[in-house]
C-alpha cells in the first residue's frame, strides 16, 4: 500500500509572518514560494499556537496545543513534552515512510520524535550558517535512496531563516541583497531610522534566501522520484519585531501556510478560514489516507484545499506562557473580525514586550531614539503591551495592527463577552487550567523562584550545567493518551 502513497515534504522556517509576495508584501522577493502558492492553495488566516519556537513546532508535530503536550516554552530552558505523544515522525514511520529531519528539532525529549536521518550540521544549517545548496543536496540524496528502495519519504525541513541574526547574505545568497533604502516601511515596524531600515532589509534578505532554499530543495527532490510529492510550507511563529514573537498579537501568531499537491489540489486557491498549526498533522494523515490520531483538537485542511464548502471553526486560539525571565501567561481568541487577549497577571510587566523597548536585548529592539520618535498611537500601544490590562479587545478589520484597545467601549461589550465565553468553553473542552487561581498561583510562584535561582542576570539562558526539573505538568497535564 505504501507504494501508492505520496512523498511528504513539510518545510518549517523561522520567525517570520506572512511577508511573502503571494501575501501582498511589496518588499518580499519570494518568486518560488509565490509560484508554489499559485500552483496550490494559500491559507490567508493561518496561526501558530504560541509565538515562540518550541511550542509552535511541537504543535505542528503532535497536533496538540502547548498546554496539552507540555512543550509550553523553549527546549533551551529544558521545557519538554509531558511524555512521548504520537507525532508525524512516529506515525509516518510506522506506515512505511522513510523519514528525515533537516535542521533543528527544538522539542524535548528528542527521542520522542525519531527520524531515520537527522542532519543538523552547524556549518550548514544554523543561526550562523545558512547553506541552502548543501541542504538541498542532503535532501536529494535522501530522496534518491528512498526512491531506489521503493519507499515513500517524509522530510521535515527546518530552515534557519529568518531567525536572528538577520544575515544580509550567507553563502552568497541573496546575490544582490536589499539595503535599507530599498525598503518600504512595513506596517509591523514603522520605525524610520537607518539602523532599523538595515534590520528590516536583513529580514527581507533572509526571506529571499529562504525562498531560494525552498526552491532548490523541492526541485531537487522532484528530480529524484516519479512519486507525487506533496509540499507544505509554514513557519514556527511570527517575526521578531515589536509586538511580534513572544506576544499574543497577530504579529506573533499569524503566519503563512502554503500547500502544493498537484494531483489532489486545484491551483490558485485562497482560503480565508481560521486555521491553526494543530491542523497540519491531521492534514498530512488525511493526504495519505490515515485516520486522525485520537483526541487531537485540529482538523484536516484537505476539504478546504479541495475547494469544498464545509463547516469550520469560528474561532482560533493562541497561548503564551513564557520562560522564567518572560513568564506572563496569556490566551487570545479571535473570530474573523475581532480579537480578545486575556492577561492573567494584570499589573505585572510583560517582560517579552518590554524587551522590544530595550535596544540591547535583541538586534530588532528599539533604542532610545526609536522610542522618542514613536507616534502617539504606537507609543500608547507599546505602553499597553508592557503593562497590559486584564483584557484587550481589537477590531482586526479596522485596526489590523491592534493599536486601539476597545475593551472598555460600551458598544463592544457584547463582542467582548461573546469572545470571553468562547474562550472559557474552549478551555473547558481541552482541559486548559491556566485561569484557575490555584494553578496560576502555583505556576507563577514556581517560575519566579526559578528566575531568582537560575537566571540571576534576567534574560538569556539558564547557566550552563544546571538542570531544571520542571513540575508544571502537575497542574497542566490533561492526561491525553500517547
Amino acid at each position: 500500500m505504501s507504494n501508492d502513497r505520496p512523498n511528504l515534504v513539510l518545510i518549517v522556517s523561522e520567525d517570520h509572518g506572512p511577508h511573502l509576495g503571494c501575501y501582498g508584501d511589496q518588499n518580499a522577493r519570494t518568486p518560488y514560494l509565490d509560484r508554489l502558492a499559485a500552483a496550490g492553495v494559500r491559507f490567508a488566516n493561518q496561526h501558530t499556537t504560541c509565538a515562540i519556537c518550541s511550542p509552535g513546532r511541537a504543535s505542528i508535530l503532535t497536533g496538540l496545543y502547548p498546554d496539552q503536550n507540555g512543550q509550553i516554552e523553549l527546549a533551551t530552558h529544558q521545557y519538554a513534552m509531558y511524555r512521548p505523544f504520537a507525532n508525524l515522525a512516529t506515525v509516518l514511520k510506522s506506515h512505511g515512510y522513510r523519514t528525515a529531519r533537516l535542521g533543528k528539532l527544538h522539542v524535548l525529549p528528542e527521542a520522542a520524535v525519531p527520524f531515520d536521518l537527522v542532519w543538523n550540521e552547524r556549518e550548514s544549517i544554523s543561526f550562523q550558517h545558512r547553506d541552502i545548496q548543501t541542504t538541498a543536496d542532503v535532501a536529494a540524496r535522501f530522496g534518491a535512496e528512498a526512491a531506489a528502495n521503493g519507499d515513500p519519504f517524509f522530510i521535515y525541513a527546518c530552515f534557519s531563516d529568518a531567525h536572528l541574526p538577520m544575515h544580509h547574505q550567507s553563502f552568497g545568497v541573496p546575490q544582490r541583497p536589499l539595503a535599507g533604502d530599498d525598503i518600504e516601511l512595513p506596517d509591523f515596524c514603522p520605525i524610520d531610522a537607518p539602523h532599523m531600515r538595515d534590520r528590516l532589509a536583513g529580514y527581507y534578505n533572509c526571506l529571499e534566501r529562504l525562498d531560494a532554499g525552498v526552491g532548490l530543495m523541492v526541485e531537487a527532490l522532484q528530480r529524484t522520484t516519479q512519486r507525487e510529492t506533496v509540499v507544505v510550507f509554514t513557519t514556527d511563529h511570527g517575526q521578531q519585531f515589536i509586538r511580534g514573537k513572544t506576544t499574543c498579537y497577530e504579529g506573533g501568531l499569524r503566519v503563512p501556510l502554503l500547500m502544493h499537491a498537484p494531483q489532489r489540489i486545484a491551483a490558485g486557491q485562497v482560503r480565508r478560514e481560521l486555521t491553526s498549526h494543530v491542523d497540519i498533522l491531521p492534514t498530512l494523515l488525511d493526504v495519505i489516507g490515515l485516520p486522525m490520531v485520537d483526541r487531537r483538537p485540529g482538523a484536516s485542511l484537505m476539504p478546504l484545499a479541495c475547494g469544498e464548502r464545509v463547516a469550520w471553526r469560528e474561532h482560533v486560539v493562541g497561548e503564551w506562557f513564557g520562560s522564567p525571565p518572560l513568564w506572563y501567561p496569556q490566551r487570545s481568541i479571535r473570530d474573523r473580525r475581532h480579537k480578545l487577549i486575556v492577561n492573567y497577571l494584570p499589573g505585572r510587566r510583560h517582560a517579552g514586550n518590554w524587551a522590544y523597548l530595550q535596544g540591547e536585548t535583541w538586534e530588532s529592539s528599539l533604542n532610545a531614539e526609536d522610542r522618542a520618535a514613536l507616534s502617539p498611537n504606537l507609543r500608547q500601544a507599546l505602553d499597553r503591551a508592557v503593562e497590559p490590562p486584564a483584557e484587550e479587545l481589537y477590531d482586526l478589520q479596522e485596526d489590523p495592527q491592534e493599536l486601539c484597545d476597545l475593551a472598555a467601549e460600551p458598544s463592544m461589550q457584547a463582542v467582548r463577552s461573546g469572545l470571553r465565553d468562547a474562550l472559557v468553553q474552549w478551555q473547558a473542552d481541552r482541559g486548559d487550567r491556566i485561569a484557575e487561581p490555584e494553578v496560576l498561583s502555583a505556576l507563577t510562584e514556581m517560575h519566579d523562584r526559578f528566575k531568582r535561582t537560575h537566571y540571576p542576570s534576567g534574560m538569556g539562558r539558564m547557566p550552563s550545567g544546571e538542570e531544571i526539573h520542571w513540575e508544571y505538568g502537575r497542574w497542566l497535564d490533561p492526561g491525553i493518551p500517547i
